[in-house]
């Protein structure tokens, strides 16, 4: 009785192991590509090692532009939401952010997202040198949803992340290509 019991924690223990690397796997081969406009913000963890921590285009999200249900009194800190995307001109861009997972529409990406907060629109250096302006961004209302990924972490080999962060801050340019499947996605390739 005991060693089956021992037995079967084993093989469950083996089981739960191969639908983590499994799902993962099943991402990057039958998942959709997509690519995202990418900044580099950070470079290295002190156990993980070399990393390149990147924020992307569809992190913040204009909740003024975008059509979305999010509200602080809705929503709190850490709550799942699902975010729409859509290409345009070969980046894909939010066209959407929800709380309850909507239908993709022709040529729509659904994304999971995690929402960290609504934030304060940043305005424009010229803006600052006028009293009036400057008043408008003090009473404005936080609208910029901040969504993540689980996308944001890019480990790298060890030695190399400060390097690459720093060719990739030289660039005007980062793309990262992403594989999603089913709302979750798998970041790939940092170019």
């Amino acid at each position: 009785m005991r060693r089956n019991a021992f037995f079967a924690v084993v093989v469950l223990q083996v089981l739960v192991l191969l639908l983590m690397a499994g799902s993962r796997a099943v991402i990057v081969s039958a998942g959709q590509e997509i690519t995202l406009k990418a900044a580099p913000v950070d470079p290295r963890h002190p156990f993980m090692g070399d990393y390149v921590r990147l924020r992307y285009n569809i992190s913040e999200i204009d909740t003024r532009v975008v059509p979305n249900d999010i509200t602080l009194e809705k929503l709190k800190h850490g709550s799942k939401v699902y975010v729409v995307l859509e290409e345009q001109q070969g980046l894909y861009q939010a066209v959407g952010l929800y709380r309850s997972e909507p239908a993709a529409g022709p040529g729509q990406v659904v994304l999971n997202g995690r929402f960290e907060g609504l934030r304060y629109p940043a305005p424009p250096a010229e803006i600052l040198s006028k009293p009036e302006e400057k008043e408008f961004y003090r009473n404005a209302e936080p609208s910029f949803a901040w969504i993540e990924y689980g996308l944001e972490e890019y480990y790298v080999p060890e030695g190399t992340g400060l390097q690459l962060e720093q060719s990739l801050r030289e660039r005007k340019d980062v793309f990262a290509r992403v594989k999603v499947w089913r709302g979750d996605s798998v970041l790939t390739e940092v170019s």
